[in-house]
């Protein structure tokens, strides 16, 4: 659903209504619920008595579900972002550093399973996307589509709401160009490396040219993380252009991986031949 309105509002709201109105099950929910999150839910609207409001007020219940529903983002979200703060810092090796604070955001202390994990969240907040903030959209942990579980004290990840043996390569939000990460530590700290550049970055273009009107993609994943075996492995299917093997990823074991996934026939010798 097109996110931006035009100056006339009503003909336009009354349109996408009726359009929202004529879809169902999945399709009809995500609408609703992004009819919720861009174009809020004002009272004014929801008290209105035609389909406007009909919609308006749906919109509103299917959001309010949506959020209480237990997700692995919503543990996340749910976290005290304070608990453990200086320790994650400390564990990425960026504790003495300014921007240690904005580089370890998308990451929080988290219990499960009887363990304690540092839970880095794919899809967090991107403070600095000022595009996407000027176009209504608010942040909500519905956003994050995966939280990866890293213990420190023996480099184990793990996909939180996962099964333990289901070996996964876990995605960034963008994959156009993609470092695959073998090693979780290696992982998580090219993560806050990355962040604090993006911090930097944004800093010095602001105090250049001032209030900035761009996407900044630079503070999120560094790439994707192999959890499990890669031998096990499911390449998933992403439009990456370019992949790249980082700390911990073998390159022929990469390549394996993505040639398999691909479903493309083994080539035998003729001795396995049997017509």
């Amino acid at each position: 659903m097109t996110v931006a309105a035009p100056d006339n509002h009503t003909p336009w709201l009354h349109a996408q209504a009726a359009r929202i109105d004529a879809l169902q099950g999945r399709e009809r929910n995500a609408a609703l619920l992004q009819w919720a999150r861009y174009l809020g839910t004002g009272a004014i609207v929801g008290m209105c008595h035609d389909d406007l409001g009909r919609i308006t007020r749906e919109a509103s219940d299917t959001f309010a579900a949506a959020l209480a529903k237990d997700t692995p983002g919503k543990a996340w979200a749910d976290a005290d972002p304070a608990v453990g703060r200086a320790s994650i810092a400390r564990l990425t090796g960026i504790q003495d550093h300014a921007a240690a604070w904005y580089a370890t955001m998308p990451m929080r202390h988290i219990r499960y399973e009887d363990r304690d994990w540092i839970g880095g969240a794919i899809g967090s907040e991107r403070l600095l996307a000022w595009k996407q903030q000027d176009a209504g959209h608010r942040w909500c942990h519905l956003d994050i589509i995966d939280v990866i579980l890293w213990d420190p004290a023996t480099n184990e990840a793990r996909v939180m709401g996962e099964h333990i043996s289901s070996p996964r390569i876990v995605m960034p939000a963008r994959t156009d160009k993609l470092l695959v990460f073998g090693s979780p530590v290696a992982f998580f700290k090219a993560w806050v490396q990355r962040r604090i550049t993006a911090l930097m970055r944004h800093q010095s273009m602001t105090a250049t040219h001032g209030a900035l009107d761009y996407e900044d993609t630079h503070n999120e994943a560094p790439g994707a993380l192999l959890v499990g075996d890669i031998a096990n492995a499911v390449w998933p299917a992403c439009d990456a252009a370019q992949v790249f093997p980082a700390h911990g990823c073998h390159p022929d074991a990469l390549r394996d991986c993505i040639l398999r996934s691909a479903g493309l026939p083994q080539i035998m010798t003729r001795k396995g031949w049997r017509g």
